[in-house]
């Protein structure tokens, strides 16, 4: 399974236990939150800052942890790169028919042997 397939894949299964414990806790403290009785000015503010933790904690595990990961896969894959698929004229119609026009040919990375070519410089200085 491909990256993006297992990150859309992943998200929807997580996303229900996530959810439940995060409204379980928040819900749960929010009577401490909202108290009203004697000593409840010093176990509010407690209650506000994990309410404010589990809330920005949720967000962190659904949205930034799978960007950053597809972020740093990139990186060990500079031949994908955007730029460089530009760079050297490669469009996303000939990336989805084959690979380095070999179709065995995986996708990873750099290959030495392989002609790169520019939009910049033609390909006879390589």
């Amino acid at each position: 399974m491909e990256r993006d397939a297992a990150i859309l894949k992943a998200g929807p299964t997580r996303l229900r236990p996530i959810l439940m414990t995060t409204f379980a806790m928040i819900f749960g403290m929010l009577p401490i939150a909202l108290g009203t009785g004697a000593g409840s000015e010093s176990r509010a503010p407690m209650a506000v800052a994990v309410i404010g933790g589990l809330t920005t904690s949720t967000l962190l595990t659904l949205v930034v942890v799978p960007v950053v990961y597809t972020l740093l896969d990139d990186l060990s894959h500079p031949g994908q790169w955007r730029l460089v698929r530009w760079l050297r004229g490669e469009s996303a119609a000939a990336r989805k028919l084959s690979w380095w026009g070999r179709p065995d040919h995986p996708p990873g990375g750099l290959r030495v042997g392989i002609p790169i070519t520019s939009r910049f410089a033609s390909p006879s200085r390589f």
